[in-house]
């Protein structure tokens, strides 16, 4: 039977409208920035710079000279600062005295470990008396991200992992794409959400396994057949990926994970892909998070921009400083008996209780290198 061109031309418009996106990708930032919003709220004038950063450093129980502190002084009495914050900054003010006494530490921890703690304890200009024995009394793993460090309920990694599960495992079915490296981790998902679809890749076959599962290949061959029916026609085919699949977390290291993203970002921006940091650790700068542009990760804007200085070889080293950094201030707030109130660490404004564990602010933000260029 001989097909008329009117018909081809139909079915050529029908599937075309079915291959179109049907929406813009759904914003899931959670928060922007908790620690800025946590100063900006103290300060009737947040334009102050200068008051704006001596009340962040008071909040990192940060050492203040002389001039910072008559400035604050007279920002408390002409009403810079809002009354009801004015008693904790008092409260802080008071704890200044911190810095005239030693800081003890002993600690069991790798060499590695050791320069990061020793750096970040001078740069704070602290007084401090450290030792690192074998038989210390507190123990850093070599890996700061997996170590729970002393006062924190779980480890950086940890939390991000808790968040990641919380947000995604619900009853949406996902795609969870991960490499061999992390297939303890990806089994022990499995034995708790064996409804979602899991997939196993590595740097050779992530392409054709990706398009299976998406159907991809089906759509392309309904593209194939419709193109065969009229040589002289030519069709404009988009790929239409298969619609129960809308959120896709990836547990791969960075090799894997710069090809991955912008693979699936080349077919669907309606795609929502998610990934712990583990993504981007080995990445040397953060430019080079443009590989993994629109992946929401469980770390604040403000977190991964702190990164910026370059000071170790990746980003992974710079994360780990900036933990320890927050472990150091975490010390000699119990050291010294500053309890019940709130302190702003690198992760965000965290409160600080006796006997209680602390669990850091571990906010969704999607990754986004421009605006870590604006922010810097």
């Amino acid at each position: 039977m001989k097909i008329s061109l009117t018909f081809i031309l139909s079915v050529s418009i029908i599937f075309i409208s079915s291959c179109a996106s049907t929406g813009s990708k759904k914003n899931i930032v959670d928060t922007d920035d908790k620690s800025m919003d946590f100063i900006s709220n103290q300060i009737n004038s947040f334009e102050n710079k200068e008051i704006s950063n001596i009340v962040s450093k008071l909040y990192k129980l940060k050492k203040l000279n002389k001039a910072e502190r008559d400035l604050i002084n007279s920002s408390l009495k002409n009403g810079s600062i809002n009354e009801s914050y004015i008693n904790d900054i008092e409260k802080l003010l008071s704890a200044q005295k911190i810095h005239s006494s030693n800081l003890k530490l002993n600690i069991r921890t790798s060499e590695k470990n050791k320069e990061m703690l020793i750096e970040s304890l001078i740069e704070q200009d602290a007084l401090f008396n450290i030792s690192f024995d074998d038989d210390g009394f507190y123990e850093i793993s070599d890996s700061v991200l997996d170590s729970n460090l002393k006062f924190y309920c779980q480890s950086f990694m940890a939390e991000q992992k808790d968040s990641l599960e919380k947000k995604l495992f619900k009853d949406e079915k996902i795609l969870i794409i991960y490499s061999s490296k992390y297939e303890s981790y990806v089994n022990f998902l499995m034995s708790k959400y064996s409804e979602h679809i899991y997939l196993k890749i590595n740097s050779n076959n992530y392409q054709e396994k990706i398009q299976k599962i998406f159907e991809i290949n089906n759509s392309n061959t309904n593209a194939l057949l419709i193109s065969n029916l009229d040589r002289n026609i030519k069709i404009e085919h988009s790929p239409r990926l298969r619609k129960d699949l809308k959120k896709i977390y990836f547990i791969v290291g960075y090799d894997d994970g710069k090809s991955l993203a912008p693979f699936l970002n080349s077919y669907s921006t309606d795609l929502m892909l998610f990934s712990s940091s583990i993504i981007f650790h080995e990445a040397d700068e953060l430019n080079d998070l443009s590989d993994f542009e629109k992946i929401s990760v469980p770390i604040s804007k403000n977190f991964i921009s702190m990164a910026y200085n370059n000071k170790y070889e990746n980003l992974e080293k710079q994360f780990e400083n900036i933990l320890i950094e927050d472990y150091l201030t975490i010390e000699k707030a119990h050291q010294n008996n500053i309890f019940n109130s709130k302190l702003l660490l690198n992760t965000g404004p965290t409160r600080i209780n006796k006997g209680e564990c602390i669990r850091r602010n571990m906010v969704f933000w999607t990754i986004d290198v421009s605006s870590l260029a604006n922010q810097s």
